[in-house]
């Protein structure tokens, strides 16, 4: 088993070469993989799943350098997916030897010894919505990037969070840009025409947990295909991406004569690429705030355009405190849901 070591997920070509290499060494009798997996009792929060900070770095970096020494083959840490409620629920580490069961036992023991030390760096502590949208408004430099974990595409969430976005709207916040599934808007735009000035009900359809319907006002300002291609290294590798008929509108405040970009598309699509932006004919730069629906994932695109990324505390089908009272099969036990009862 041959995981990723970078979360984004960049590394797609190094993990491929490497899961060839021991392949083609095992068909040919040079090595016997036999691998060790250990499960600490831990929650390890999709927060901490970043890879160039800690816990997750030095852990990571731990696993690196051990697939340099010899008889090791491979070794691979997966934080887990806390949303996904199973018995097994958690984070594993894997380590494969050479023809060594106790070296890979060994070893794993070890990197999850170094992970069960980290368990008191695993409680996040992260801006609720009305918090974090004052923060980025605050900020000296722009533009700002708030990562709406709570509705987390890539994770499974619903793609039509309103939150962030009415509270943008109640603090009449100026220059921001907020992408939302919302197929029926997208028709009614369309509808419309470019130019045209528009009243919709938007995002809030899939179910109640992601926010109210928010009304908004203004003009569709274009409409787009919602093909999009992307060339450099980001989360998950897709170079060619599609958010479907997409229609961007300007929204005008009630209350003050902030405005701000609404981006409608037709297919729900995780924030990988800043192209999802650019496509429609919005310059990143340009603006102060981009609202991106992920918790990780999103960085590789988001980082090199974004002066800073404040995370938000925002409920969803993918909140990041989601109680144990909720889960019915994954294992109570775990350190993090234990320890505050």
């Amino acid at each position: 088993l041959v995981i990723y070591k970078s979360c984004p997920h960049i590394d797609q070509p190094e993990c491929g070469l490497l899961a060839a290499k021991i392949l083609v060494q095992t068909i040919r009798g040079k090595v016997k993989p036999t691998s060790a997996i250990v499960k600490p009792e831990l929650l390890f929060n999709i927060v901490f799943h970043n890879t160039s900070r800690a816990p997750m770095q030095p852990l990571m970096e731990a696993a690196i350098a051990l697939e340099k020494q010899p008889g090791i083959l491979a070794c691979s840490i997966a934080a887990g997916y806390q949303y996904a409620d199973v018995p097994f629920m958690g984070p594993s580490i894997v380590v494969v030897a050479d023809n060594d069961p106790a070296l890979a036992e060994r070893e794993a023991d070890r990197l999850g010894a170094l992970m069960w030390a980290a368990r008191d760096q695993l409680f996040p502590q992260v801006a609720d919505p009305a918090s974090a949208v004052r923060l980025a408004d605050t900020n000296s430099e722009f533009p700002v990037a708030l990562f709406d974990l709570g509705d987390n595409v890539g994770g499974g969430s619903a793609a039509d969070a309103t939150v962030i976005l009415a509270e943008l709207l109640a603090q009449g916040i100026s220059g921001w840009v907020v992408t939302l599934y919302d197929p029926a808007a997208v028709r009614a735009s369309v509808a419309a025409g470019i130019g045209a000035p528009i009243a919709l009900d938007v995002g809030g359809k899939t179910d109640a947990q992601h926010g109210p319907v928010v009304s908004i006002e203004g003009s569709v300002r274009s409409l787009h295909q919602g093909i999009y291609e992307e060339h450099e290294r980001r989360h998950g590798g897709t170079r060619f991406l599609d958010q479907g008929l997409t229609a961007v509108v300007a929204v005008q405040s009630k209350d003050t004569r902030a405005e701000g970009f609404l981006i409608l598309n037709s297919i729900r699509t995780m924030p990988f690429s800043i192209h999802q932006i650019t496509s429609v004919g919005i310059q990143p730069e340009q603006q102060r705030i981009l609202v991106a629906k992920g918790a990780v994932a999103p960085r590789a695109a988001y980082e090199p355009v974004c002066k800073h990324i404040i995370e938000v505390d925002s409920p969803g089908a993918t909140a990041i405190n989601r109680p144990s009272s909720e889960y019915a099969n994954a294992r109570k036990t775990l350190y993090e849901w234990h320890r505050v009862g």
